[in-house]
């Protein structure tokens, strides 16, 4: 029997995965894709969906607040959905 997998992780492997934090600079909560950080080396600066720079004494690891509009708009979609069922 051989081992597919599912639509669902495929999808999911298409779309970059996008964190929600809060930036003290504007105090808006933004999308930053965290897809490519590699984990062994943290980078001094994240850059938002929109296009905002955080380093990281600005971030704030929550997501509560106000959420960037641009950043939302910005959001990846996957190009299809799997099928229910």
């Amino acid at each position: 029997m051989s081992h597919e997998e599912s639509p669902a992780k495929e999808v999911a492997e298409e779309v970059p995965l996008t964190v929600w934090w809060r930036s003290r600079l504007d105090r808006q909560v933004h999308g930053f894709d965290v897809s490519a950080v590699d984990p062994s080396r943290v980078p001094e600066s994240f850059t938002a969906l929109c296009g905002h720079v955080a380093t990281l004494e600005v971030i704030e690891p929550r997501s509560s607040g106000m959420p960037c509009v641009v950043c939302l708009v910005k959001v990846p979609k996957p190009a299809k959905l799997p099928a229910a069922g």
